[in-house]
């Protein structure tokens, strides 16, 4: 095996409106691996998925697509907020269930005992595993990645056009 080292990145830029905050760490080295050899047979390669929405809203190159996304966006915003209502209720009755679950007694006593702990349970199994409220869920996670990068077209387009004004 060779290996070589690449520097990581002193200070990388934080994303403009988001909530990740670059790490600043001490200039490190982090060694490169190669692979060297066959690949095994009955390897199947994991496939890259690249969501729908990549390809369908592109960079944007006139005022009349950013209308067009603009009006997509505002359409499944208003269904994002309501989904997104929806699945925090759901979580916050698990996370009142979780609290139940964790007081429950470790060791129950008596048989009556041990059937309400297992109808609990099977309860709290039952809900988190709804085949509706994982939908809605992944639903809305598809939602919010959709939406950010549509308005983040949005905002680009808007930047390119603020700088072209400012230059004319």
């Amino acid at each position: 095996m060779t290996t070589d080292s690449a520097p990581v990145p002193r200070n990388p830029e934080q994303v403009k409106s988001s909530s990740v905050v670059p790490i600043q760490a001490p200039l490190k080295t982090v060694p490169k691996k190669l692979v060297q050899g066959t690949i095994p047979s009955g390897y199947i390669p994991k496939p890259v998925i690249v969501p729908d929405y990549i390809g369908k809203y592109p960079v944007i190159h006139s005022d009349e697509e950013r209308d067009q996304y603009r009006a997509v966006f505002n359409d499944q915003y208003a269904e994002y907020k309501e989904l997104h209502s929806e699945v925090q209720a759901t979580l916050k009755k698990f996370d009142e269930m979780d609290a139940i679950m964790c007081s429950l007694p470790r060791n129950p006593t008596t048989q009556t005992e041990v059937e309400r702990i297992n109808r609990i349970v099977q309860e709290y199994q039952k809900k988190k595993n709804d085949a509706t409220f994982l939908e809605k869920k992944e639903r809305c996670e598809y939602l919010k990645s959709k939406l950010s990068h549509i308005k983040q077209r949005i905002q680009e387009y808007d930047k390119v056009m603020e700088w072209k004004d400012g230059n004319s």
